[in-house]
């Protein structure tokens, strides 16, 4: 099928970044628990602002207003409280399962988890370094982009942290935060 005049535009609205660039920055992303989409924008404003270029900030949508209880049994509230805190949970775990792309994990992503998690669990409390993780799973014939998406979805999901050059599994009473 012959490109539209719509792929055209998509095409001339594309950036290309090298993949060490796209992986630093899902990495960072995932550690600072924010969308890549930001990292680009806030490097890119940086940029034009060392250059003495001024970009205008968009105007912010008001937030709606604060609604009040229908009633007000503390009953009622508390359990409408647990519920939204479940639904957040709930929420966050459908997001982990995401990759930045929007598209869920595939096969070799998962594969790339696996072998990852497996390494990790060998290695015990000592951790892994990120190049013994990656030969584990180029022994595995995982490409790097599924290494590396690997251990940002299990980083995302409170699974594993990064300290020091080394990755370590986290242990359940540390809690779900990126480390």
């Amino acid at each position: 099928m012959p490109p539209t005049a719509s792929d055209a535009a998509k095409q001339k609205a594309m950036i290309q970044v090298p993949v060490e660039v796209r992986r630093e920055m899902r990495l960072l992303a995932a550690s600072e628990g924010r969308p890549v989409s930001d990292l680009y924008v806030e490097a890119a404003r940086a940029y034009l602002a060392a250059r003495e270029r001024v970009v205008t900030e968009p105007t912010p949508i008001p937030a709606a207003p604060a609604r009040e209880a229908p009633v007000s049994d503390p009953s009622v509230s508390a359990a409408l409280a647990r519920q939204e805190k479940a639904l957040g949970e709930i929420g966050r775990k459908l997001d982990l399962a995401l990759r930045p792309e929007g598209r869920l994990a595939g096969a070799v992503t998962a594969r790339a988890i696996a072998v990852t998690l497996a390494a990790l669990t060998r290695a015990g409390p000592d951790g892994e370094t990120p190049g013994t993780l990656n030969k584990a799973c180029a022994e595995q014939d995982l490409d790097m982009n599924a290494a590396m998406d690997a251990r940002s979805f299990l980083r995302n999901a409170g699974l594993v942290q990064f300290k020091a050059n080394r990755w370590f599994l986290r242990s359940p009473e540390a809690g779900s935060g990126s480390g």
